[in-house]
């Protein structure tokens, strides 16, 4: 068919070629129903946890876990959600979600010491930001006591431990003698 030939054994032998390419009209990724999803949101917001500690928890932005589960005012909720989010999920019970609470909670509050350290060694904060791939309002936010979510806590803390990690120096070793 490539030729403009619409004869048979031609497009046979088209669609073979083709069957042999990757489609990139499909998604990369697995989408499922979310009704089981939503579903355990439900109990679980029923049961006291808010969706920003279960956005928390499997480590998504809480807006993207809204919109998953509800929607926009501008547009409905996805007929269909990543398999990978739905997963997460469904795994969650309550005591994944305490540790998640406390290992975050943690990791939020070192956020902010992470990057007044930095401060003091002589980083600014559009140094801190294209380093973790923020951007420098959010560094200044932090800065400032303000909140963030964990995924950025945790690039703060990979750019804090990485400027801080001392330089090792391996000794050299001497050269050989004799040359041979």
């Amino acid at each position: 068919m490539r030729d403009g030939c619409g004869c048979t054994p031609c497009r046979e032998a088209w669609t073979e070629y083709r069957s042999g390419l990757p489609d990139c009209s499909r998604r990369r990724y697995a989408l499922v129903d979310p009704t089981p999803m939503r579903e355990r949101v439900a109990s679980l917001i029923a049961g006291g946890v808010t969706v920003a500690q279960i956005a928390d928890a499997i480590d998504v932005r809480s807006g993207t876990l809204r919109f998953s589960l509800s929607g926009t005012a501008v547009r409905p909720a996805p007929g269909r959600v990543s398999k990978r989010l739905a997963d997460a999920i469904m795994s969650l019970d309550a005591a994944d979600l305490a540790a998640a609470q406390s290992a975050n909670a943690k990791l939020k509050g070192q956020a902010r010491v992470h990057v007044d350290n930095l401060v003091l060694r002589g980083w600014s904060h559009a140094k801190i930001a294209e380093e973790a791939d923020l951007s420098p309002q959010v560094v200044r936010r932090i800065s400032s006591g303000g909140t963030c979510n964990a995924s950025t806590a945790r690039a703060i803390r990979l750019v804090h431990d990485r400027a801080t990690q001392p330089v090792v120096e391996f000794p050299r070793r001497p050269p050989a003698e004799g040359g041979g």
